[in-house]
């Protein structure tokens, strides 16, 4: 059974962390080198929304297989917190501003959202450091 847990915990870290930095890091400036801006921005609009919806719902899962474990606990409600401001805040309030043309409030909140995001990508790296640490002791 534990290693059953484990294993599911695994999957889950590649699914939150693998969509997380390939879409960040990779699809997202390949859009904007390939399409036109408006069009790029849209598909990666898009392609984020997704993600930060995957993201929740796999930190979700991870939340309840390592609930036991406090400071990965606390650093995963943490990473929900974030991902859940983005997916359901700060990333529809890009898209209407967007969408109304509005440059100068857009820039600040995909400026915010590109933070959120960063964050996330960070506390990532930190819940591999965590569990790594962990087992190593």
């Amino acid at each position: 059974m534990k290693t059953q847990h484990l294993i599911t915990e695994e999957l889950l870290l590649v699914v939150w962390l693998g969509s997380l930095w390939t879409i960040g890091l990779l699809v997202a400036p390949l859009l904007f080198q390939l399409l036109p801006h408006a069009e790029a921005g849209l598909v990666a609009g898009v392609l984020f929304q997704i993600g930060q919806a995957m993201a929740a719902a796999c930190i979700a899962g991870l939340l309840m297989l390592c609930w036991q474990r406090q400071g990965l606990r606390w650093l995963l409600l943490v990473l929900l917190g974030l991902t859940l401001v983005n997916l359901l805040a700060v990333m529809p309030q890009v898209s209407a501003l967007r969408s109304a043309g509005v440059q100068a409030s857009f820039a600040l909140w995909h400026g915010v959202a590109s933070s959120l995001y960063l964050g996330q990508c960070l506390g990532g790296l930190a819940v591999l450091w965590l569990r790594h640490a962990v087992r190593a002791l």
